[in-house]
């Protein structure tokens, strides 16, 4: 399903909101607390920077993709589904945001789409890392990727149990988010594309919702 969101009016974004979306253009993983090292392995990735808020040039649109873990086979397709309504009608609001309108790519180009299903499994799952900035959560370096996935966003949907224990029961938006790629020359690494991780019982909470897309995203900064 393609979504056709409301067009919005080129506005001023305040100093602030600019601020925001220059750090997250420069990479997340800042943000996050995480220092990306150099490549192990030296690959060079075969997608080129895209110098906007989708980060590199194979995504034409915002695309989100959801995926549930640690259900059983009949929950997990109830939660995906779930989940790829809620966001859908959940980005009608997050277009909103006065960012979002400074992005011809988001306020001018295609509309965004919401798929089941991502191109991974949650990196989150990975070797855990300890922030440089303790008002930072443990994070992932994401894993090494040459070829970015299209998905702006990964959204995985985990039992209840399992984010309380990831999270330590935060119900802040961004103690929710990971990095899940990462491209790498043979001297540094940079961050490609943000996971998030949330509960079934998230989507039914709609500001919270709208707080963790737009922090995942971009349009606002994680803190």
């Amino acid at each position: 399903m393609r979504l056709r969101l409301p067009s919005l009016k080129r506005s001023a974004i305040s100093v602030t909101a600019v601020a925001v979306i220059a750090l997250v253009t420069l990479g997340i993983a800042a943000l996050l607390g995480i220092t990306l090292e150099p490549s192990l392995t030296g690959g060079q990735t075969t997608t080129e920077p895209a110098g906007n808020i989708l980060l590199y040039g194979n995504r034409d649109r915002l695309a989100i993709c959801v995926q549930a873990s640690g259900f059983e086979a009949g929950q997990a397709s109830a939660v995906e589904t779930q989940a790829k309504l809620s966001v859908e009608a959940a980005l009608i609001d997050v277009a909103q945001h006065p960012a979002w309108a400074g992005w011809p790519i988001l306020s001018e180009g295609l509309s965004p789409v919401v798929d089941i299903g991502c191109t991974a499994g949650p990196a989150l799952y990975g070797e855990r890392t300890v922030p440089d900035d303790p008002r930072s959560p443990p994070n992932t370096f994401g894993r090494e990727v040459i070829e970015v996935s299209y998905y702006r966003v990964f959204l995985f949907l985990l039992p209840a149990d399992e984010i309380r224990q990831l999270t330590d029961g935060s119900l802040r938006a961004r103690v929710r988010l990971s990095a899940e790629e990462r491209v790498c020359d043979p001297h540094y690494c940079t961050f490609a594309t943000t996971g998030l991780y949330l509960a079934p019982e998230d989507l039914a909470n709609p500001e919270f919702l709208l707080d963790a897309l737009e922090k995942a995203i971009g349009l606002e900064a994680p803190y």
